[in-house]
């Protein structure tokens, strides 16, 4: 089995670089929100081992939130955010880009406050951003595979148009192995992955050892201070404006899928930040081992997803829950690419 793994590249765009960013980034697609695979600053298609994968610039619109907390975010940046899914190891898939499209991404890269030097790959790995759950809607499905079974049914419905009797499971099946497509047979799982899988589910169950007799002893305690921020907290939800409605519109269901990103600041305090880091590794935990089979709860239309919590501004630590921002993004799709 081929294991399928998440990459995200994140770097602040500099000052008045922004609107000549978007331009760049719309010239890559052939209709709002339908990229051109082929296309020459980034080919998506070129690169076998890709599922999805898209260009985002992400700016918080909550910022002004943080002022009934008492709190601020000056001069927060603007990210130029770089994302997918692929099949096998992300640093090979980096290795990929570099080798393949190092001219557009450069020249992409370029509109950063911190551009690549001469080394892109080694520029992309340290802009890396590890997620903090993720979620893929079947495990080990790549690329081929999806490609050669998609031959395997329009091969399978020719045959059947030009033989309108009824015929047997058992007919199809011979008919496929004499004339069909191939299917190539499932690789071998890397033993690195696999040690990886059981590390991270060792550290988890000993972490939830450890913490079960505190959590249980402090849990009347957690619950009192959950419930005051849920009835004090002020309720911040302003409706969407009919421009950004229409804005919106504009790019979706132009193909067989729709990514979207959500972007924003986590409210401060400690309490809320070991709440979300909690939840997001019992989140971990269920797409691991749980839904690893099509769906994500009670949702099967979400083929990757990503819960990813990272820290901004220079200098700051993970406790500085003022300047943390998170972003989850799902893509609804597995044979597509995207740019936005």
């Amino acid at each position: 089995m081929t294991p399928q793994s998440a990459f995200m590249v994140a770097a602040p765009i500099r000052p008045g670089q922004g609107a000549a960013l978007r331009a760049l980034l719309a010239s890559m697609n052939r209709a709002p929100g339908m990229v051109d695979p082929n296309n020459a600053l980034f080919p998506f298609a070129r690169f076998d081992q890709l599922h999805v994968a898209r260009f985002v610039i992400l700016y918080d619109e909550t910022l002004d939130d943080l002022a009934v907390y008492g709190t601020s975010f000056p001069d927060a940046p603007v990210w130029l955010v770089f994302l997918g899914d692929c099949d096998g190891a992300v640093d090979s898939m980096l290795q990929q880009f570099a080798a393949t499209a190092e001219p557009g991404l450069r020249q992409i890269f370029a509109c950063c406050d911190d551009p690549p030097g001469p080394d892109l790959l080694a520029w992309m790995r340290g802009h890396s951003v590890q997620p903090a759950a993720q979620y893929i809607n079947s495990l080990g499905r790549t690329v081929q595979q999806i490609r050669e079974e998609a031959a395997l049914h329009v091969f399978l419905r020719d045959y059947l148009a030009r033989n309108p009797t009824l015929a047997t499971r058992d007919q199809l099946v011979a008919q496929a192995r004499r004339a069909g497509p191939v299917l190539t047979p499932p690789a071998p799982t890397p033993s690195a992955w696999q040690s990886e899988r059981l590390r991270w589910l060792a550290s988890t169950v000993l972490l939830a050892v450890l913490l079960t007799p505190i959590l249980l002893l402090l849990s009347p305690l957690l619950l009192v201070q959950l419930r005051v921020r849920e009835r004090t907290d002020p309720v911040i939800a302003p409706r969407p404006t009919p421009a950004h409605v229409a804005a919106t519109s504009r790019q979706e269901d132009y193909d067989v899928t729709n990514p979207f990103s959500v972007f924003g600041s986590v409210k401060p305090g400690q309490f809320r930040l070991w709440t979300l880091l909690l939840v997001f590794r019992a989140l971990e935990f269920s797409t691991r081992f749980i839904y690893t089979r099509g769906r994500l709860a009670r949702v099967g239309t979400i083929h990757f997803a990503r819960w990813v919590l990272w820290t901004t501004g220079a200098g700051c630590c993970l406790p500085a829950i003022t300047t943390a921002a998170w972003t989850a993004t799902w893509t609804i799709s597995s044979i597509r690419s995207h740019s936005a």
